[in-house]
This record gives C-alpha cells, structure tokens and sequence, in this order.
C-alpha cells in the first residue's frame, strides 16, 4: 500500500512538471538580432529556457549565442508575491505529506491521514499557481 501511495505522488509530481514545460520560439530577425519568446510558470527557469533555446539555436549554425537583452514580466492575475508564498508553501506541504505518508502503518496512526490532507494541500496549491504568467523576450545574434 505504501509503494502504491508513493507511485501516485510520483505521478502527480511528474503532470505537474510536465505542466511546467515552456512554450518557446525563436525568431530570427532580418538585421540578424534574434528573439526567444517563451513563456513559463517560474520567472527564473524563463530566463534560463530562453538562453538554452538561444544557445543552441546558434549552436545549429556553427555559431555562438551573442545576447544584447533579456526582460522577463509577470502577467498573472493573482499578486507576484502572493503567488511565489503559495508556491512555495505548497511544495513543502507535498514533500511533508509524502514523507508522513512513510511512517508507521499501525493501527490507529493517523500520520498516513495528515500525509495524505498535507499533500493534497499542496496539490491544490501547486494548481493555484501552475499557470505560465511569466513573459521572457530574450534579444540576441549568432556569431
């Protein structure tokens, strides 16, 4: 029953993180200045997706990335810190769930029950702020 609870946990960990992919593109430019655009539910992994996309779009010419600016904007409708505190907080509610939900299994432990409300805590939180509300336009050329 254990490895059961745990393989879900696994596996809504995994949606969530495929949730979290980016949606990415590169446009080249006519004067040779290029443009990712992407957008992504984390303001640093935008940053870091966008530079990676950048890198090896220049690596497929034989050539290297060359970045002139980057600007990363949030547009959710919920307020940026607010959301970063529920995020936050969700993601220690999974992992205190999950390892709650590995202790004893003895008659009248209700830690398995705590695991299982601390997780789905953190399940309902993590959807709260799941959405891709961070914009990333990163500028650059191939040399």
């Amino acid at each position: 029953m254990k490895l059961i609870s745990m393989t879900l946990a696994l596996g809504f960990l995994g949606l969530f993180m495929a949730a979290c992919q980016t949606t990415k593109d590169v446009m080249p430019g006519e004067d040779g200045i290029n443009r990712v655009s992407l957008k992504t539910s984390d303001d640093e992994e935008g940053r870091e997706e966008a530079i990676k996309e950048a890198k090896k779009y220049c690596e497929d010419k034989k050539q290297e990335a060359v970045f002139l600016d980057n600007k990363t904007e949030y547009k959710g409708t919920m307020d940026e810190t607010t959301r970063k505190t529920i995020k936050k907080a969700s993601t220690a509610a999974i992992l205190v769930g999950g390892m709650s939900q590995t202790g004893s299994w003895s008659k009248g432990d209700t830690s398995n029950d705590t695991g299982k409300v601390l997780g789905g805590a953190g399940t309902v939180g993590h959807v709260m702020v799941g959405d891709k509300d961070y914009q990333t336009e990163l500028r650059f050329k191939c040399r």
